[in-house]
């Protein structure tokens, strides 16, 4: 039937007809085909002919697939708009954990509470109650709260991501406040039911032709049972997410260079894979220029843009294979850029966070902002100017005459002082009746300085 199939993964298929154009997409999982193509009617004419050799039922467009939701709407410049939501899957859970009663249990904004490490679950969770009892007698079987939560998770549900991967690793031995956090997470979901991922076809066009973009960071030793970091990425195709991962790194880190430098191996290698789908296999038309993975480590990117040999004392004891990186980014697949931490969506799958951080993070993330307006919106604030204590004194012949301290940035001394009627030495030493060349630090704001000409004094 024209048909080729991807060698990384042939449950993907794809036709194309060079001289019409027409071209088909298909998805196969078990027994559903999930089709996508810009020829309707050719598109049920091969579907015609499979129906003769195998018992096939046509459901037209997609609006429900593996427990998700589809809707498609197109604004009035044409471009469409598809949101994709497990809103029924998430009440079903509801229902089979007895969690509908918003009363009992309250409203959640965040997954799991804000906490600096994972050892800070159980003080978060606070005591135990008869009724957090009672309801984990009634659902005791860790593996089935969990297996439901990875199902959201990994197709809807990227906000998720860390309260998953932490509450995962208490399936061998769950504590009575890991059942509690468990309801937690299930409330927060109940609450944001409706939350979805959001795929702009007018935002892939003002993408084009730099359709990938990632985000990668890594905690640091917060595992306090094998302190081991945790890797968080997430890839974009034109600003909505096609691929995720919050997971406990394999091996302890010295460093968070050499946490942030293993996450961002992992986060390579999906680039590479999905460059290989995208470019080789869908033929879209992308830029070759690297693909740019946003790192708000400083070290990790010096690390992965050295040449082999420098910075040898930090990164000779890293085994081979994450060094990917930086066969990547010397092979200009990717670029690792700097970003600033309060722009770093990778951020919510390495910690539990804050509501309001986390909130501005789930709306880039599930595609309801862009990134570049999250940055116009929360702006990085200009650094503030050094400051230090300045005390002014002033000699006369027969008495001490000296003005008060205050605080004025360092690139000001010279202007204050003139003001004063006062001659600025440098500050970096200046002589005086107990020392000579003394430096600025050795001085308190209230020290007199015996010379024969007024002065600004600065004093650390």
């Amino acid at each position: 039937m024209g048909f080729s199939y991807w060698s990384e993964d042939k449950t993907v298929l794809r036709y194309y007809d060079s001289d019409t154009g027409t071209e088909i997409v298909a998805e196969v999982f078990v027994d559903d085909i999930k089709w996508g193509t810009n020829n309707v009617d050719f598109c049920k004419e091969v579907i015609g002919k499979l129906a003769k050799k195998f018992k096939i039922t046509y459901e037209g467009e997609v609006t429900a697939y593996l427990g998700m939701r589809y809707r498609r709407s197109v604004d009035k410049n044409g471009h469409v708009t598809l949101k994709v939501d497990q809103t029924a899957y998430i009440q079903k859970l509801i229902e089979r954990f007895e969690l509908e009663d918003t009363t009992k249990y309250p409203t959640k904004v965040t997954p799991l509470p804000a906490m600096a490490a994972a050892k800070d679950l159980e003080a978060k969770m606070g005591v135990i109650t008869q009724s957090d009892r009672d309801w984990m007698t009634r659902h005791s079987s860790m593996p089935r709260i969990i297996g439901s939560l990875i199902h959201a998770m990994v197709h809807t549900r990227p906000d998720i991501a860390f309260a998953v991967s932490l509450l995962s690793r208490t399936m061998a031995d769950p504590q009575p406040y890991h059942y509690k956090a468990c309801k937690y997470l299930l409330c927060y979901l109940r609450d944001t039911q409706d939350k979805c991922l959001i795929y702009r076809q007018a935002e892939m066009i003002r993408s084009a032709p730099h359709f990938l973009e990632a985000l990668v960071d890594s905690s640091f030793a917060d595992c306090e049972d094998t302190a081991r970091s945790t890797s968080g990425f997430v890839v974009t195709f034109g600003g909505a997410p096609i691929e995720w991962e919050s997971k406990r790194q394999g091996l302890v880190t010295l460093s968070t260079m050499e946490s942030e430098y293993v996450a961002a191996s992992k986060c390579v290698c999906s680039i590479r894979y999905l460059r290989k789908l995208f470019y080789n296999f869908f033929k879209i038309p992308m830029t070759r220029d690297p693909v740019v993975c946003w790192e708000d480590n400083a070290a990790c990117i010096a690390i992965s843009h050295a040449p082999p040999g420098v910075h040898r004392s930090r990164s000779k004891h890293i085994a081979v294979k994450y060094h990917n990186v930086r066969e990547a980014c010397e092979a200009k697949e990717v670029v690792l850029s700097q970003i600033w931490t309060e722009h770093q969506i990778a951020d919510i799958f390495t910690k539990s966070l804050q509501a309001i951080p986390f909130t501005r993070f789930r709306n880039v993330l599930l595609g309801e902002v862009s990134l570049n307006d999250m940055m116009q919106q929360h702006v990085k604030p200009e650094p503030a100017p050094k400051t230090m204590d300045i005390h002014f004194v002033g000699y006369e012949p027969n008495y001490w005459h000296s003005w008060p301290s205050r605080s004025v940035p360092i690139q000001s001394c010279s202007l204050v002082a003139n003001l004063m009627g006062m001659k600025p030495y440098h500050l970096t030493g200046y002589e005086t009746g107990y020392d000579s060349e003394s430096s600025i630090s050795g001085y308190h704001v209230n020290d007199r300085v015996n010379i024969n000409s007024p002065i600004a004094v600065g004093v650390c």
